[in-house]
């Protein structure tokens, strides 16, 4: 059985100065004992070893002046030692001394509190699992957390997690509410994505707490603010426009962004980062397959002759698309060719952006959002889930790359039905594909009979398919 007591080493040889002694705490175990330091001194005749306390000095008898304050410490000391032993019996009956020892004066390494230190050490774990998009996202608030401190001249760079409060989460919430995220505009931060920013705040305070380096978050206090999202998806009729419109007098830009954008929807709303990035090797068959970057889900798409028709265009060598050869062709980069411009996916993307706010303004469509690439996605996953095409929220889900959460261990044995996912497809391109008059009413012609013997009922309409 365990036990510990008080007793001073009065041996000659550890004789201290002012004829005192050390007080030692001796920890018995199976019959063995070692003693330890406890930092407490005092000389022979002040020691009561009966009672293990320091004698105080009273009316006609001496004792020492300090007692108090020494009988303090050796009482916490015990009671500490005693308390670990009482909830860990069972642990401790199978120690030695000498591990005994280790278990009652185990050191508490102080955790290092720095935010950035533990923004990076997140940054890193997501790279483990393979989430490189979130990755980024994390390093992209850490740099915005340090571009604030610079600006605002906060008196600790270093950013002690037990320093951030709620009135500082407010603070830098108001910080990029007002500011312009670049030096070229005067766009600032909208609500959305701010608290995009404070969710992976939130999310390495949590992440310190597991590791137990601080024991609370300002967000108990602090509630992030979100908005309901605008309507982003563009109608069948703003696609046809996009595509049978944007054709006379348009610049390499807009020619390009008005493809770019098709293709994207033809692909079931790739990303932009996905779509640059694809090389011959994607390429099964007659299908496209890659992983999303943003998730690692894995996405596939049949090649229908829209998408074959547009691949070929702009066919790359190394990639699937040109654009992403810019490092292979430098020359021809520098004499302004615009297929070999962009470095990374990118700049690629701001210059599509840029093709396509030139097309909504000459189009007059959708003018209460701004037409982007990314708006793909929400035209795909609404489309798909009208009631011209009639297909499941499942299918939208599929199409998009969505992770099914709750399914993960179903799916390690299930192969998704990819037939399913091309006949959806097809029937969102043939809904798409159909003509439209000026009013964007899809034509009909009425056909007259062409034998007599066979008589064709005129009453009814039929829809020419392009």
């Amino acid at each position: 059985m365990a036990r510990i007591r008080l007793v001073i080493d009065t041996t000659k040889s550890k004789k201290l100065a002012n004829d005192e002694y050390a007080v030692m705490l001796r920890i018995s175990q199976n019959r063995q004992q070692l003693r330890t330091s406890t930092g407490v001194r005092v000389k022979k005749e002040f020691w009561d070893d009966d009672n293990q306390c320091v004698i105080a000095p009273k009316a006609k008898e001496k004792g020492d002046p300090e007692s108090y304050v020494k009988n303090v410490k050796l009482d916490k000391l015990t009671a500490d030692c005693n308390k670990k032993m009482i909830l860990n019996e069972d642990e401790v009956a199978s120690m030695d001394v000498h591990q005994l020892k280790a278990f009652l004066f185990e050191k508490k390494v102080k955790q290092d509190t720095n935010l950035f230190k533990w923004m990076q050490e997140l940054i890193d774990l997501k790279k483990e699992n393979k989430q490189k998009s979130r990755a980024e996202g994390l390093a992209s608030v850490r740099n915005k957390i340090l571009v604030y401190c610079k600006m605002e001249k906060h008196p600790n760079p270093m950013l002690n997690m037990n320093s951030i409060d709620e009135d500082w989460l407010l603070e830098f919430e108001r910080w990029c509410a007002t500011t312009p995220m670049r030096c070229r505009t005067k766009e600032t931060m909208k609500v959305n994505a701010i608290a995009n920013y404070m969710v992976n705040i939130r999310q390495t305070f949590f992440h310190a707490i597991k590791r137990k380096a601080i024991s609370t978050t300002p967000f108990y206090d602090y509630k992030i603010k979100e908005e309901e999202v605008d309507i982003r998806n563009l109608s069948f009729n703003d696609l046809r426009k996009i595509r049978d419109e944007v054709v006379d007098n348009v610049s390499v830009r807009e020619e390009r962004a008005r493809d770019m954008y098709l293709l994207s929807i033809y692909m079931k709303g790739i990303c932009p980062i996905d779509l640059f990035n694809l090389t011959n090797d994607n390429v099964h068959g007659d299908r496209i397959r890659w992983k999303r970057h943003k998730t690692g889900e894995k996405v596939s798409v049949k090649l229908e002759p829209e998408i074959i028709q547009l691949i070929e265009k702009y066919r790359g060598n190394t990639y699937l698309l040109c654009f992403a050869d810019a490092n292979m062709n430098r020359k021809q980069a520098r004499k302004g060719n615009l297929k070999y411009r962009y470095a990374d996916s990118g700049s690629w993307g701001f210059a599509i952006n840029e093709g396509l706010s030139s097309i909504q303004k000459s189009l007059g469509i959708v003018p209460w959002m701004k037409l982007t690439f990314y708006t793909t996605r929400h035209t795909v996953g609404s489309l798909i889930v009208s009631k011209q095409v009639g297909a499941r929220t499942e299918d939208s889900s599929q199409a998009l790359g969505h992770k099914r959460k709750g399914f993960e261990t179903t799916l390690k044995y299930t192969q998704f039905d990819d037939e399913r996912g091309d006949d959806v497809n097809r029937i969102f391109l043939d809904v798409l594909a159909k003509p439209v008059d000026s009013e964007g009413k899809i034509i009909t012609l009425s056909l007259k009979p062409i034998e007599e013997s066979k008589p064709v009922d005129t009453t009814q309409p039929i829809e020419v398919a392009l």
